[in-house]
């Protein structure tokens, strides 16, 4: 579980989103072109918002890396559209059919997919052919021959049942242990045990085996023995120095096989930061990015097929066909960043991009995670109203403003007097004694 909430928080977590961009980067946003960019926005939106209950991006890389594969078919082309997700074991062959795993592909190329066969999943009968243009279909850790996926958790499917077992079995021993046995040695021949029994039994039990004599010790209870018995308290023993690193060593073959450190599938930090850790872990950066890119791949025909259908519902503007509009704009994804930053050296960072012109004042409202055209509307809007200094008016219009020019430098620093700019030479003293 915590394997599968790490994969969905860094890939598909808070941050993930789908924008246009322009394919024209070196221009300016047009007031035409910014309202595309929003309309289309607000578009995926409301697409998310009226499937929330039946379809989210988060489930549907959930599905993909539990299933090995997810099944999303478009259920209503009406704006807006709707989709749902189809079990993977709801995707097989008929009875009696030939074996095909329930898509069926060309004869002469197993990665041209004709249709997807839905069954019903107690008599096997064929329910529904869905067309390809109906289906989107994502596998994950097979060849691009293969018709299904494998799911991620399926080399450690040994392993997690293992380790279940051995901690019921650890945690049973340690009852036991924590158990007290009172163990009373009689010295003498059977009848001598016998009468010990005999006398000391507050009662009998019957069992499917038995009777079985019934002897009950109240706490605080004071026995008195003679010699010839002896009284011992038993309690199993145990060698909790040999479980633990079997334990780990299960968790780390999960660690292996899903990608994560050990701290990050046990959850157990004790031996560093977790965030700081993650970041120094480069083969996990690299894996996270690697499947961020490959849910771009996935995910995009399902943008696609909102945003045309959004703008053949008219709801961006500009735009009367879906072909016109990708002429000039593309499809950006933003994940979640890998980083976990202290807020106001990630400021300071953005700061010091946004006065040398590496980035511009909409990219810094997006890194500050705001709206743009939202935070120039109420920078206009407060200017107006006279709630902004000079300065600020000057910076929210000129982020140079922020650098000051060749001469100003040189004037200030010869205004001062301190001896600090290296205006007053070498400091030295003197070791003479008077």
């Amino acid at each position: 579980i915590q394997a599968l909430r790490l994969y969905r928080s860094y890939v598909l977590g808070r941050g993930f989103d789908v924008r246009l961009v322009t394919r024209e980067t070196q221009k300016a946003l047009t007031d035409a072109q910014r309202k595309t960019v929003r309309t289309a926005a607000f578009s995926w939106a409301e697409f998310l918002r009226s499937n929330n209950k039946s379809w989210t991006v988060r489930e549907f890389g959930k599905r993909i890396w539990r299933d090995g594969e997810q099944f999303s078919v478009k259920a209503d082309e009406a704006w807006p559209p709707k989709i749902r997700f189809v079990d993977p074991e709801l995707i097989g062959d008929p009875a009696g059919e030939p074996e095909q795993k329930g898509i069926v592909t060309a004869s002469d190329d197993a990665s041209v997919v004709l249709r997807y066969l839905q069954i019903h999943p107690q008599d096997r009968t064929l329910v529904t052919a869905y067309a390809t243009d109906v289906m989107f279909h994502s596998k994950i850790d097979v060849d691009s021959t293969e018709k299904r996926g494998v799911s991620r958790f399926y080399p450690v499917k040994w392993s997690a049942n293992k380790l279940i077992t051995f901690l019921a079995n650890e945690i049973d021993h340690r009852l036991l242990q924590s158990s007290i046995v009172l163990q009373r040695k009689v010295k003498g021949g059977p009848s001598r045990v016998a009468s010990v029994l005999d006398n000391a039994k507050s009662g009998t039990t019957n069992y499917p085996e038995g009777s079985r004599r019934r002897e009950t010790f109240r706490r605080g209870s004071i026995v008195s023995t003679n010699e010839s018995v002896e009284l011992v308290f038993c309690q199993p023993d145990s060698n909790f120095s040999d479980a633990s690193p079997l334990g780990r060593w299960m968790v780390l073959q999960i660690a292996a096989a899903t990608g994560w450190p050990y701290y990050a599938i046990s959850a157990d930090s004790a031996d560093s930061n977790f965030a700081s850790s993650l970041v120094q872990e480069s083969p996990v950066v690299l894996m996270v990015e690697d499947e961020q890119d490959y849910f771009a791949g996935e995910l995009r025909p399902i943008y696609e097929w909102v945003l045309r259908r959004a703008v053949e519902s008219k709801k961006v503007d500009g735009f009367t066909s879906f072909e016109a509009l990708m002429e000039d704009f593309d499809i950006q994804f933003d994940f979640p960043k890998l980083v976990t930053r202290d807020s106001l050296k990630w400021a300071q960072e953005n700061n010091l991009w946004l006065m040398n012109g590496s980035i511009s004042i909409a990219e810094g409202s997006r890194r500050a995670g705001t709206d743009p055209e939202q935070m120039k509307a109420e920078r206009e809007e407060e200017m107006q109203a006279g709630l902004m200094t000079d300065r600020m008016m000057a910076v929210g219009g000129n982020m140079g403003a922020m650098n000051q020019n060749p001469d100003q430098l040189k004037k200030n620093d010869s205004a001062g007097s301190g001896t600090n700019k290296g205006d007053g030479g070498p400091v030295s003293h003197s070791d003479k004694v008077a």
